[in-house]
């Protein structure tokens, strides 16, 4: 199953795919007896020796914890430093004069970053002046989420590493974007003639050097602009941020590395919650000659480590299907699945073990989470949108205000974030749901819906179910939406029944909640709307649990309930506080989640 040896062209099978990695990824397990079914340009299912596991571009069986963690380099370098994991000094900064204080304090160059972000957008390094970072400042805070000012690391070489906790499984050098020059053309063309020969390395041919500020500030600092024309045989150094994304190109150095720069890689996903894989960057600290992480991230591309410019290709993606191979989803047959009806009549603010907000009407289950572990005698911090909680036997829980743990996998919930991916997951698995269709234009509106009396739910693509951009409309509504706007809408009928929402995991329903006016429901019903809420959740490979919205439409006469369909899967649960609980408990709910994702961990506390 070693993949170093794969013909480029051997990955590339389709030209709509737009993920090396998750070719990659899929190549693996197909040569394990696998077969493959694509959902989207970078996502898939695939299915082997009897599991199924979600493909989604170069993102594995990392967290989505792990993934806001990285994602905040604020929160991310508290993480590491608690850890004692060499990281650059640094802070968020309200301001760009608290920027140019706190530089000044230092006497020494600086960064400046967005606190969220990735690729290198919006980074400003080797910074000095003054004048210099508050422009850096102002470029940063146009990403919305904060800023961040650290030390700069005069470094040489950057190293991406791809590990686990447990390994690392290559390190590419990433090497500056450079041109050289024939005196002849300008730098910009030889940008250009660099980017053309990117195009035909299928690692590389969706990421050229970018032409934007960084360019133009390097540039600068070398007496250059793009227009410039230099000697022959002369390079010229065009960007100073090193990753991939941002025009470098990969050398494999496993072999040659110093051992160092691997092991502390390892130790920076051993401090991460959740990271269970990564690509996470490494410098050598030219003052002191140690190694030091500048940061880490989530959906690591491998392809450079596979098929590198220069060095021997690792077998990665093999080594990843290895580990996960054994992880995919396997479902037992499927038993009773409906919870029990509550003792008394019960709404869900009943069920919080504290007041609910004045002036709050919905909160978000990760929000009541808290809540309720505190009952149960767990000690609850909260790290912004992180939540850490910790019981007496001194087992570990990480979660995300809505819901998700460190063993929930990014994967799932990115897909549980696009209901036109659900909704054709429902349907592999014969799952019934209101009829629907993906329309680009209000003439294919009308004529697929043209005899539903029903009203129409419109989502935009890409979008989650219960997204606020959501619609709901009659159909001469929906058709004059379609006519002002453009692109693609999942459109889907809304009909009338009792409507409750399951939360499911891939053997049992643990509550059930409906609207206040709802009518009791029996008991026959509600195992049969539990049964398919579990169907629900297994037809997204590896998906743990979810919250499902269940429709069970009245019918006319004879029988008063019809089969219930499912409508959508939920990615931020929002529990309103005079909805009527009518099976399970919000107790046994979050019991759930605990006792399935917390650990006993020897964790650094976060200062």
């Amino acid at each position: 199953m070693d993949l170093r040896d794969v013909d480029v062209q051997e990955l590339i099978w389709s030209p709509t795919l737009n993920r090396v990695a998750g070719q990659l990824a899929a190549t693996a397990g197909a040569r394990d007896g696998g077969e493959v079914t694509w959902l989207s340009t970078r996502q898939g299912v695939l299915q082997s020796r009897g599991r199924r596991y979600l493909i989604d571009g170069a993102i594995n069986h990392e967290s989505s914890v792990a993934a806001l963690i990285v994602d905040d380099k604020e929160l991310a370098r508290r993480f590491l430093r608690a850890a004692g994991v060499s990281t650059p000094q640094g802070r968020l900064v309200m301001d760009a004069d608290e920027a140019v204080a706190w530089a000044e304090s230092r006497g020494a160059p600086v960064v400046v970053k967005p606190r969220v972000g990735s690729a290198g957008r919006g980074v400003s390094v080797r910074l000095t002046d003054p004048e210099s970072i508050v422009r850096a400042f102002h470029r940063a805070a146009k990403h919305r989420q904060g800023v961040v000012v650290e030390e700069q690391i005069e470094f040489a070489e950057e190293y991406r590493c791809l590990v686990t906790p447990q390994r690392c499984f290559a390190v590419v050098r990433r090497v500056l974007p450079r041109v050289i020059g024939d005196g002849v053309r300008s730098l910009e063309a030889l940008i250009d003639a660099k980017n053309e020969e990117r195009r035909r390395n299928p690692m590389l041919e969706r990421i050229p050097i970018p032409k934007d500020s960084v360019v133009d500030t390097v540039l600068a600092a070398q007496g250059l602009d793009l227009t410039s024309v230099v000697n022959p045989g002369h390079e010229v150094l065009v960007r100073n941020v090193g990753g991939i994304s941002g025009g470098g190109e990969p050398h494999e150095v496993s072999d040659t590395v110093d051992p160092r720069v691997p092991r502390l890689a390892v130790e920076a996903a051993k401090a991460i919650p959740g990271l269970h894989w990564g690509g996470v960057d490494v410098v050598i600290d030219q003052r002191t000659g140690a190694p030091c992480v500048l940061e880490a991230n989530v959906s690591a591309g491998y392809g450079g480590a596979t098929h590198p410019v220069q060095g021997r290709p690792q077998d990665v993606a093999g080594a990843i299907w290895e580990i996960r191979r054994e992880q995919g989803s396997t479902d037992a047959p499927l038993g009773r699945a409906a919870p029990p009806a509550p003792a008394a009549p019960c709404a869900v603010r009943d069920e919080v073990p504290e007041d609910w907000p004045d002036g709050t009407n919905g909160l978000l289950l990760g929000d009541v989470m808290r809540a309720v572990l505190a009952a149960d005698g767990w000690g609850v911090t909260s790290w912004g949108a992180v939540k850490q909680a910790r019981d007496g036997a001194g087992s570990e829980l990480w979660f995300l205000r809505s819901g998700p743990t460190t063993q929930d996998m990014l994967s799932t919930r990115r897909i549980l974030r696009r209901h036109e991916l659900v909704r054709q997951l429902l349907g592999e698995s014969l799952i019934l749901r209101p009829r629907g269709a993906v329309v680009s234009n209000a003439e294919d509106c009308r004529r697929i819906f043209a005899d539903s009396t029903a009203p129409l739910v419109l989502t935009p693509p890409k979008a989650r179910w219960g997204d606020p951009r959501q619609r709901r409309l009659r159909l001469p509504e929906a058709v004059e939406l379609l006519e002002e706007s453009k692109g693609e809408w999942l459109v889907q009928t809304r009909p009338a029944g009792a409507r409750i929402r399951l939360y499911a995991t891939r053997d049992e329903v643990l509550w059930v909640t409906a609207a206040r006016r709802q009518e009791l429901l029996p008991e026959e019903v509600i195992e049969t709307a539990a049964r398919a809420a579990v169907r629900a959740v297994r037809s997204v490979p590896e998906l743990r649990w979810a919250p499902v919205d269940v429709v069970i439409p009245r019918r006319a006469a004879g029988r008063p309930w019809a089969r219930p369909l499912v409508e959508g899967m939920v990615s931020r649960p929002k529990l309103v506080a005079g909805h009527q609980v009518i099976g399970g408990s919000l107790v046994d709910l979050v019991r759930w989640i605990a006792q399935n994702s917390s650990s006993v961990t020897a964790s650094h506390p976060l200062t």
